[in-house]
């Protein structure tokens, strides 16, 4: 449980390369490990509702899928030689870079997310922004499909925790500080139903990024949805607990963008009228 956090897997694996926030951290102890464990379950506690079992089911599927999909391997397919891959690690990589071709993801370092950018809601957080994929994804290709938003999860998760590193040297930020919720954009602005995904691709995928990254999720805004999307949202709110159905938007209408400025880089951010 202790990797899911990326922090402390990157300082285990890397103990000689200094910690983003503490030059001096070294390998950590026994009890970060407990800590960071006991943070990811308590993400899984509230998003159960707090009920025991349904808790510990929680965490055993996430495990799971941990396990299966070698997420913690697919953090290091694009830093690491290839020389001590598995197949299966070069099959992944594969999948990952012709995906994104397909359908492009960017990670920005830093958003804020509230109702204002000069009050007390301020906040650092990660945010990912995806554009209507350029092909179609068929039932062969569910797989390579998953694996690419398991892999953009993991480096958003990265950015998230590199910015709550950073949070006791930006005090431009008000004491809300850094969030570790997310803010997800889906475009389907020009969108075309010969680039529509398998439902199986949309229903796997989401079920997985539920179960193995709970209570990070701020807020799912989908930008010009079609039709077939209301439809296909329809058919999976039985599937997702309701705490994740309440964070997602379908946005439709005229989308404007704005500029907001912060330690003075401008960030481009979404605003819906």
């Amino acid at each position: 449980m202790a990797e899911s956090s990326y922090a402390y897997w990157y300082v285990t694996k890397h103990p000689n390369h200094s910690s983003m926030a503490n030059p001096t951290t070294s390998v950590p102890k026994g009890t970060t490990r407990i800590n960071a464990s006991l943070k990811e379950i308590q993400r899984h506690w509230i998003g159960e509702g707090r009920r025991r079992d349904k808790t510990i089911q929680s965490i055993r599927q996430a495990l799971e899928f941990r396990r299966s999909y070698r997420i913690v391997e697919l953090r290091s397919l694009f830093t690491t030689s290839d020389k001590d891959w598995n197949r299966r690690d070069r099959l992944h990589k594969q999948w990952i870079e012709e995906d994104l071709k397909r359908q492009l993801m960017v990670v920005r370092g830093s958003t804020i997310t509230g109702n204002d950018f000069n009050n007390n809601s301020r906040r650092r957080s990660a945010m990912v922004f995806k554009p209507p994929r350029g092909s179609p994804t068929d039932a062969a290709e569910n797989e390579a499909y998953i694996i690419t938003q398991i892999y953009t999860a993991e480096r958003v998760l990265a950015t998230t925790e590199y910015l709550q590193g950073q949070q006791e040297e930006d005090y431009s930020l008000s004491s809300t500080g850094c969030s570790d919720k997310l803010l997800v954009l889906f475009s389907f602005e020009d969108y075309r139903s010969s680039q529509s995904l398998t439902t199986k691709a949309m229903t796997t995928s989401c079920q997985v990024l539920q179960r193995v990254y709970p209570e990070r999720l701020f807020q799912l805004l989908i930008l010009e949805p079609p039709f077939w999307m209301r439809t296909l949202m329809t058919l999976m709110y039985p599937f997702l607990s309701s705490d994740t159905a309440r964070k997602l938007q379908l946005v439709t209408g005229k989308v404007s963008t704005v500029v907001a400025c912060e330690g003075g880089r401008p960030i481009r951010l979404l605003r819906w009228i």
